[in-house]
């Protein structure tokens, strides 16, 4: 598909230790390429003050 031929990758890692079981945890991994990457500011000031009203009707603390 798309992903594995842009170079990335899908995979899944079970978090438990119970093979066998019926139903499972897991994490979804997904890679993909240094070229789709964007920089992400995670501070918080900046979360807040660039929030998108339009996106979340939730208040800010």
């Amino acid at each position: 598909g798309f992903i594995e031929r842009e170079g990335g990758s899908i995979a899944l890692r079970f978090t438990d230790d119970q093979p066998g079981a019926d139903f499972r945890h897991f994490v979804t991994l997904i890679r993909l390429p240094d070229s789709f990457a964007v920089h992400i500011d995670g501070s918080a000031d900046h979360a807040r003050t660039h929030r998108d009203p339009a996106q979340s009707t939730a208040p800010v603390a």
